[in-house]
């Protein structure tokens, strides 16, 4: 038995165990809980049907309360009684059920259109829903030239080459000028901070380990 099934029993039982207390039963076996469920089920079945003939008969699809009335009554029903129930109901007396509670449901935010949705064709239904917007689904490619090319590969290469240059003297500049001091350093021999006007210096640096080798090379 599915699920859905044993909720829909489990209800059914617990409406007609609040009918049987109503009327003065304390408890009751399973056995007669579930014969109670079954006929009700049947009762609730022919009168359905019922309803549905006399709406069938008035040359209707959709049945109305004087349907109901009618089924009611060609079962046997007294239909003054159930307005006396009814009245009935808030009193103390009778048992209720507890509402199911409900998942809240979470309102879509709501869609921002930048234009008026383009119109359905004539050959498309108006119960379809609308189109979007024309943004969201047409297309339109902006070819662009490659630059895979010889000549613009051979200007990036240039470029690329004159920067690390550049970078490499910028950086050479600035460990000498931690040695040297800038008139040292400069075209005019003047004491000026700009790098444009300086000059590398060629650095002759004597390791300590050259003598002991040349010494030990020749030695042998």
């Amino acid at each position: 038995m599915e699920d859905a099934e044993i909720l829909r029993r489990r209800i059914l039982h617990s409406f007609v165990s609040n009918v049987a207390l109503n009327h003065g039963f304390v408890k009751t076996e399973a056995f007669a809980l579930e014969t109670l469920a079954e006929m009700f089920i049947a009762f609730i079945s022919q009168l359905s049907i019922q309803t549905k003939l006399f709406a069938e008969l008035q040359n209707r699809t959709e049945p109305t309360f004087h349907d109901l009335a009618s089924a009611l009554i060609e079962i046997g029903i007294d239909v003054l009684s159930l307005y006396k129930f009814y009245k009935n109901l808030n009193n103390e007396k009778y048992q209720k059920i507890a509402e199911p509670a409900y998942a809240s449901i979470q309102k879509r935010p709501a869609i921002l259109h930048v234009i008026k949705p383009r119109p359905h064709q004539n050959y498309v239904f108006d119960h379809f829903p609308p189109f979007p917007d024309p943004h969201t689904y047409i297309q339109t490619e902006c070819p662009s030239k490659s630059e895979r090319e010889y000549q613009k590969t051979r200007e990036l290469i240039a470029e690329q080459k004159l920067n690390i240059e550049k970078s490499l003297v910028k950086f050479r500049l600035k460990n000498q000028l931690i040695k040297f001091s800038a008139k040292q350093l400069s075209i005019f021999n003047e004491d000026s901070k700009d790098t444009a006007y300086m000059l590398i210096r060629n650095e002759n640096e004597n390791s300590d380990q050259v003598s002991p080798l040349i010494t030990g090379l020749f030695s042998n």
